[in-house]
């Protein structure tokens, strides 16, 4: 099942799949367990993509404190999206 929210960031709800992302509030990093081969896109609360990455340890000390979308797409175009807090 998928529906978009009034950010426009798709939200897939398949129980079968599962992303864990820490911490979270962050400081200075968010680690992401998951599936190989993600793509990890963060937004700021206007929709706009503020850092991309293919890693699992992402820096995220030049984002300034508070509420970002962060949506992560595997290899197959699967996607799983949530709240983090930069603190």
């Amino acid at each position: 099942m998928t529906f978009s929210d009034p950010t426009n960031i798709e939200k897939n709800l398949n129980k079968d799949r599962f992303l864990h992302v820490f911490p979270n509030p962050a400081k200075t990093h968010l680690f992401i367990d998951g599936p190989d081969g993600l793509m990890v896109s963060i937004y700021n609360a206007i929709g706009e993509i503020v850092l991309r990455s293919a890693n699992r340890e992402i820096p995220i000390s030049s984002l300034n404190k508070g509420i970002y979308y962060l949506k992560a797409e595997d290899l197959k175009g699967n996607s799983y999206s949530q709240k983090v807090a930069i603190d």
